[in-house]
């Protein structure tokens, strides 16, 4: 932010709950950014109070708003708007990655110049250097929650594209005859990994509909398509895989969602991952 001039916007969350003291946190906050010896500007921060339960936000803690205007309106006075152009050469930055059964993966981003057609042949400038050539064949929009599919997406508008199965995150689409990469989002590496196995203790088949080492490899083949920082390596069982993240709570959120879908398996504590030069 120091060397973008942006004033932060700092958001006190859950300031309803018994234990909240807002105001002691604001003036944390204020002492952090003195201790990074922030520009000026940054200490004159836009300071929002956010009531989790009631979904409200407001500039006074002791007075909340009905909505969020205060919070979208912070928002609009003081981070600059991005500058696009219409006019130049296509360029598409996946940040994220989406699946569907009928489509395939799809890929999530800001169009940071140009437009972008549904039917268009554009490029792929791979992150490993290398370029492929695929058809657009359908963007989404985005309206609130809902995904709206469109006809064309332009500079600054942030859709979802879909076309190219190995599309991946920090690759740039761009025309054909202009092949002009943005810079490389790079991906973390796994730091943690464990163990997944099939459930084969006494009390298996109790919780879970999804118990077979067919069903929970798909299920971990399906978490690949959209996690590019998830690695599911075999074992030299059939019903076991070292599925490595890039923490306790990456991993933790995958377990949670297997078992919410109704799977039922075993898993190892966590390993930290070594790296020898």
């Amino acid at each position: 932010m120091q060397k973008q001039n942006l004033t932060p916007i700092v958001v006190v969350n859950k300031i309803d709950r018994d234990f909240a003291r807002p105001a002691e946190v604001v003036d944390e906050v204020i002492d952090l950014f003195i201790e990074l010896m922030q520009q000026k500007n940054s200490l004159n921060s836009q300071l929002s109070m956010h009531q989790q339960s009631m979904g409200t936000a407001s500039n006074d803690a002791s007075k909340q708003d009905e909505n969020m205007e205060s919070l979208f309106e912070a928002i609009v006075n003081h981070i600059p708007c991005p500058v696009d152009n219409h006019e130049e050469p296509l360029q598409f930055q996946v940040a994220l990655l989406d699946y569907n059964d009928y489509v395939g993966r799809i890929g999530i981003g800001r169009v940071f110049r140009g437009t972008m057609q549904v039917g268009q042949q554009v490029a792929l400038m791979k992150v490993d250097g290398t370029v492929k050539q695929f058809r657009v064949t359908k963007i989404f929009g985005f309206q609130g929650l809902k995904r709206v599919e469109i006809n064309e997406a332009k500079a600054g508008d942030l859709v979802a594209v879909s076309g190219m199965e190995d599309i991946n995150v920090g690759e740039t689409v761009c025309p054909v005859e202009h092949q002009e990469a943005l810079p490389i989002l790079r991906i973390d590496e796994p730091t943690l990994q464990m163990t997944f196995v099939v459930n084969n203790s006494p009390f298996a088949g109790r919780e879970g509909k999804y118990v077979t080492s067919r069903k929970i490899e798909e299920r971990l083949e399906q978490q690949l398509q959209t996690d590019v920082s998830l690695r599911v390596d075999p074992t030299d069982s059939p019903d076991a895989w070292v599925v490595s993240g890039r923490g306790e709570l990456h991993l933790s959120i995958l377990i949670e969602n297997m078992r919410r879908e109704g799977f039922e398996l075993q898993v190892s504590k966590p390993e930290v991952i070594v790296k020898r030069s």
